[in-house]
């Protein structure tokens, strides 16, 4: 497993789209990107990546997503703790993420939140499958430097 930093947006964004994530595929990575990495395979396959964004004046883990055959071997985790110390370099010590499977963050220590507390970081409700095939949960942490 190799994790890179990676500024092809659009091998990125086109993964996050065929793995599950409401994303457009983009040519450019959009200004609230602050970073993004990729995982490949032995074989040079993309099998999993994530990005940090800045969203109205907050900070989101944002577009994390696994090859479903590379699922449960710790890609995300390693993805997390990236991110997280990304924000923490950025001067953050807090973030924001729209977790489409809470189980797996509260894991890391995030929190499930109501949306009337959270920035405006997310589409999610005006996504036509919200609360129909999509349940994703606003979740925030606190990031210290453990």
């Amino acid at each position: 497993m190799k994790i890179v930093e990676d500024t092809d947006y659009r091998k990125l964004s086109t993964f996050w789209k065929e793995n599950g994530l409401e994303i457009e595929v983009l040519e450019e990575k959009p200004e609230e990107v602050i970073k993004a990495w990729s995982i490949t395979s032995e074989d040079g396959r993309l099998i999993a990546a994530a990005a940090v964004e800045r969203r109205d004046n907050a900070f989101v883990i944002a577009d994390l997503a696994v090859d479903p055959e590379f699922r449960g071997q710790n890609h995300a985790k390693a993805l997390m703790k990236l991110a997280e110390q990304e924000i923490l370099s950025a001067g953050g010590r807090d973030a924001w993420l729209v977790g489409k499977v809470p189980g797996f963050y509260t894991k890391l220590g995030w929190e499930i939140r109501g949306r009337e507390e959270a920035p405006d970081i997310s589409k999610c409700l005006t996504c036509e499958d919200f609360q129909v095939s999509c349940h994703p949960q606003i979740m925030y942490k606190v990031i210290d430097e453990a």
